[in-house]
């Protein structure tokens, strides 16, 4: 067995975190969702979504940066697989990146139709 697989939960939590610096440093797109994700929160908070619409929003939020994380494991693995240029690598690359494209299209949505009303009627009062 392999000695990386004995972590106990603070090794564990640590290389998590790691990764979580690692996306920021290197993925501009996890620091856009996540500039986003603090936007949305703020709107949250100044229009007071009812507990389980702010759960579901929330939900999309960690959909969205869940997504774009893998996205960007799926690329690394690709780069490093296929270092020379392949259409099946630049079709894997395409469809992990339509997968966060359709995560943030439903999140979009659902901020329209839990946030859109209430934002209205804050900004026409």
């Amino acid at each position: 067995m392999n000695s990386r697989s004995n972590k106990n939960l603070i090794e564990s939590l640590r290389c998590a975190f790691a990764g979580i610096i690692v996306l920021w440093q290197s993925q501009r797109n996890i620091r856009i969702h996540i500039a986003t994700a603090l936007l949305i929160l703020g709107l949250c908070w100044w229009l007071k979504p009812q507990t389980l619409e702010f759960l579901f929003l929330v939900t999309m939020l960690l959909l969205v940066l869940m997504t774009e994380a893998f996205n960007s494991v799926l690329e690394t693995l690709t780069d490093i697989l296929s270092p020379e240029y392949s259409q099946k690598a630049k079709q894997a690359k395409d469809m992990a990146a339509a997968a966060v494209l359709m995560t943030v299209a439903g999140a979009v949505a659902a901020y329209f139709i839990i946030l859109g009303p209430r934002l209205y009627a804050r900004l026409t009062s």
